[in-house]
């Protein structure tokens, strides 16, 4: 099991959450898959990638580059061990 699945599931959400307008909740969710990457050095797998990119460019067009930053930047803490 890759330790990256939690935030892998993040962006699944961050998605979905596009796709229903709860921009703030995507950009809360995409920092939080964002804080795993970083907690654990490593990078989305290829299709959550994809994904990721799709979400944040959503977000951004919906909330402003800045707010979508600033949400996801409020997200970024390292998982419990």
């Amino acid at each position: 099991m890759r330790r990256n699945e939690t935030a892998d599931l993040f962006i699944h959400l961050a998605l979905v959450a596009t796709r229903d307008g709860a921009w703030e909740t995507a950009a809360s969710l995409m920092g939080y898959a964002e804080g795993w990457y970083a907690a654990y050095q490593s990078d989305p797998a290829p299709n959550e990638g994809r994904l990721k990119s799709s979400a944040v460019t959503a977000v951004g067009a919906a909330l402003g580059a800045t707010e979508n930053s600033r949400r996801r930047a409020g997200r970024d803490s390292a998982p419990p061990h």
